[in-house]
Parts: structure tokens; C-alpha cells; sequence
């Protein structure tokens, strides 16, 4: 979220200090997007769920599912067990 709305904490140089004003409205849209989001702990086969049943608008995720949600790998659904529920 932070790297979408312009904020970084590297620069060319190495490190650079998060602008204020900027960090203070991506923390805000944050938390308002929060707030919109199902309660409790999702993990990624949650996440995902909700997605395709048409429950949840976006997902803020790994990449890795992001070419299953766009069509693209089919035939190669995640592999990933981390999903203690």
C-alpha cells in the first residue's frame, strides 16, 4: 500500500526517511479499507475465497496468488500451507 501511493522507505541512495504528510494518508486509507474488511485473521485460501465468491473487492497480498486471480495459471493453484484454521 505504501509503495503504491509513493511512499518508500529506500531510496536510490539507500535509506530514506518516510515523508510525514504522506505515510499520515497512507496509514488513513488504510484504516479505512480496514475497516471494510471481514473480522478476525484472513489467510491467503480465505483471502482468496472471498475473492472469487464475489465477497471482497481487493485483496492486499502476496503476488503469488495474483496470476490465479487473473486467469493466467490455472493449472497451477497455490501450493502454500500455512492456513492453521
Amino acid at each position: 500500500v505504501f509503495l503504491a501511493n509513493g511512499v518508500s522507505p529506500v531510496s536510490a541512495d539507500g535509506f530514506a526517511p518516510f515523508d510525514v504528510a504522506a505515510t499520515t494518508e497512507v496509514l488513513d486509507f488504510y484504516k479505512k479499507i480496514s475497516k471494510a474488511s471481514p473480522p478476525g485473521e484472513l489467510f491467503w485460501k480465505q483471502s482468496r475465497e472471498m475473492y472469487f465468491a464475489g465477497q471482497a473487492a481487493m485483496i492486499i497480498w502476496s503476488p503469488f496468488i495474483l496470476d490465479e486471480l487473473a486467469g493466467l495459471r490455472d493449472s497451477a493453484p497455490p501450493t502454500i500451507n500455512d492456513d492453521p484454521t
